[in-house]
């Protein structure tokens, strides 16, 4: 307002005596910006076309109930002032006539009615203004003969949220004051409403803390992993431990950005994270976030001492953290300082195992190298992307395909994570060749759907999740087709992958790029690759970091034991570890031959030719079954998919004769 002239009605308002006639001061102020005044009034009040009436009837804009309240039946001439303004060229009527002779065209310096304003006094504001000048007549508050003004006394006005309050021109100054005042702190209410926000709410915070986690900062969170504690009792590792060679009980699980950009039907976190596309929340340090990561999962290493079956020389080196897995929950990458965050752990001799869903190519495209980045994929088509990963972007395909496109030139170690959710995506094996064929990744991951208790943002069952057996033979499926591709050949021709490693514990299958980790031993044995030399990799790392070249995938790759290749008889379960099984159901029968029928019972014993043969025709005896009622839906096939819908989600269930003895159980032990 003080751009406006308020200075000097403030001082009238005050009492000022040195300022002359109220009126004449006033009406010379109003001519000036009188088109202005209303806009002021109507940014600090928030009001449109109100009116203020003075003593005797006058009207302007505003809305001020001062002492002494006063109602007029005339109405103010603003509006012809204005127009009078307009026509007379300037706020001043520049070279029109000027009655006092004080105020001539030549002597002013404004040219229009959008002229800016004077800081002080007005547009037309000089150190000799006189004190008093003679009325021309025209002025806006000069109108007094025509209103009969009447004192209300105590009497309010009628006012009910339409109609502007009345106003005493005496108390002019008084708003003059304050609009002021409102002004110099608005720029401070927007800066604060500009501030961004904290990422969790009370709410969130209090439904993360109560599944166990441990928040950090605004935006991060820490995890103690299962698979930590099982390693930590020598009861194995996870299938990270036995595909690429990390040790579990070193490794913490955290995440610097709770948000995603997806809400997927399997999400084991059950939506307590917030949701968003893109990051609209504060920043915590990078060095923050890492140094508090560490010191709360210490916190939670130490908690596990008095755990029955720790190790204690495992729970002491438990204590450095030398891997970490940023997958635990939300979008890690749309930390806008994750590279920062990255050369933090980097610094501190933490490999980075860094997941994301896809959803954000342009980051990946920025990523600086980590130890081994992941892309989920988690459904082949649009349809079942939408389905699964239930996404926030409209255009969640494209750029999932474009995220792939960006991993074939990256230069390191990377991965298509599928989910594998039986009765969704397990039959889409062509779609996901061409996923894969895309990235020309290092490794896909093949991992059956964990069943985590019911859930509102879900309808997922345990009808969803798939046998071990059943990921494999996906896996396999996944392999031709992927074979075939890699025959057409040309200079994008898709590279060719084998099975290379299991861990049935965890429902995981692993296919590895034969060129870049397969080797033939000199005694004819293959031999493969995935496991990774860390140190090594740290200090490659950090010789790129100061611009001593690039590295690639196989600068850091090492041997994978025996025990972790398919087909070995531990499954991918380390022999160093002692394997320790819960009390309660176990398959009756642990291995089938290529037409499903078992072979071994339930202690790995073979069974009798006998007992398998009349197990063989009570399979024949399904089949026919099974073809008699669906021939005209299957034909030579003996699997069927039949969809259901159930109130608004669609359920999908597989059928096929040929798996009726993988789910049964036997005893308790």
């Amino acid at each position: 307002m003080r751009e406006l002239g308020a200075t000097p009605i403030a001082g009238v308002g005050k009492g000022d005596v040195e300022s002359g006639d109220i009126e004449r001061e006033f009406d010379k102020w109003a001519a000036s910006v009188g088109e202005k005044i209303g806009y002021c009034m109507e940014w600090n009040y928030g009001f449109k076309g109100g009116v203020v009436e003075g003593k005797n009837g006058v009207e302007g804009r505003g809305k001020n109930k001062g002492k002494n309240k006063r109602k007029g039946k005339g109405k103010g001439k603003m509006e012809e002032k204005k127009e009078e303004i307009k026509e007379e060229g300037g706020c001043c009527g520049g070279g029109g006539d000027d009655k006092g002779g004080k105020l001539g065209g030549d002597n002013c310096g404004c040219k229009s009615d959008k002229s800016d304003s004077a800081p002080t006094g007005g547009c037309c504001k000089s150190d000799d203004a006189p004190k008093e000048e003679e009325d021309d007549g025209k002025g806006a508050w000069d109108d007094l003969s025509e209103g009969s003004a009447q004192d209300s006394g105590d009497e309010e006005d009628d006012d009910d949220g339409g109609s502007m309050g009345v106003a005493d021109v005496e108390d002019m100054g008084g708003v003059m004051e304050k609009t002021d005042k409102e002004a110099q702190k608005k720029p401070r209410r927007k800066r604060k409403e500009e501030e961004k926000k904290d990422m969790v709410t009370p709410k969130q915070a209090r439904a993360l803390k109560k599944e166990g986690y441990k928040l950090i900062g605004s935006h991060s969170a820490v995890k103690l992993c299962r698979w930590t504690k099982h390693q930590l009792r020598g009861r194995g590792g996870c299938y990270k431990h036995s595909f690429y060679g990390i040790t579990s009980y070193q490794c913490m699980e955290a995440t610097p950005s709770l948000a995603c950009a997806n809400k997927c039907t399997f999400c084991w976190r059950h939506h307590k994270n917030p949701v968003g596309r893109t990051w609209r929340w504060k920043e915590d340090d990078p060095g923050f976030i890492v140094e508090q990561a560490v010191e709360e999962h210490v916190k939670m290493i130490k908690g596990t001492k008095g755990i029955p079956g720790v190790v204690m020389e495992r729970w002491e080196e438990a204590h450095t953290v030398k891997h970490c897995a940023l997958s635990l929950v939300g979008e890690p990458i749309m930390y806008p300082r994750i590279n920062e965050l990255l050369g933090e752990m980097h610094n501190r001799g933490i490999s980075t195992f860094l997941v994301t869903n896809g959803q954000h190519p342009e980051a990946i495209e920025r990523l600086v190298p980590v130890t081994q980045l992941y892309v989920s994929v988690d459904a082949a088509t649009k349809e079942t992307l939408e389905e699964i990963d239930r996404p926030l972007f409209k255009d969640a395909f494209e750029r999932l395909k474009r995220s792939l496109r960006y991993l074939r030139d990256k230069g390191q170690r990377t991965v298509a994570r599928l989910t594998i959710v039986k009765g969704w995506n397990s039959e889409d094996i062509d779609d996901y060749a061409d996923l894969v064929a895309l990235g020309r990744v290092s490794f896909v991951e093949m991992k059956g759907v964990t069943f985590c208790g019911t859930s509102d943002a879900s309808n997922l069952n345990m009808s969803n999740s798939p046998w071990h057996h059943e990921v494999v033979e996906f896996a396999e499926k996944l392999r031709r087709r992927l074979k075939v591709l890699h025959g057409r050949g040309g200079m994008e021709a898709c590279p060719e992958y084998e099975l290379a490693c299991e861990h049935k514990h965890s429902c995981s299958v692993l296919l590895a790029r034969v060129d870049l980790f397969k080797e033939v031993r000199e005694d004819g044995t293959n031999k493969w690759n995935t496991w990774i030399d860390y140190p090594e990799f740290q200090r490659l790392a950090a010789r790129e970091k100061v611009g001593g070249g690039k590295f690639t995938v196989t600068d850091y790759k090492a041997e994978c034991p025996k025990w972790a290749v398919i087909g070995a008889k531990e499954e991918g379960f380390d022999p160093t570890e002692t394997r320790v099984r819960k009390k309660g159901k176990k398959p009756l029968y642990t291995k089938f031959d290529e037409g499903g029928v078992p072979t071994h019972d339930w202690e790995g014993n073979v069974i009798g030719r006998e007992v398998r043969i009349e197990l063989e025709k009570k399979m024949e005896e399904e089949v026919r079954k099974f073809k008699k009622e669906n021939d005209n839906m299957m034909g030579d096939e003996m699997s069927v998919v039949t969809d259901s819908v159930r109130g608004r989600t669609k359920e999908r269930t597989v059928t096929d004769p040929r798996l009726m003895f993988r789910g049964l159980t036997v005893g308790k032990y």
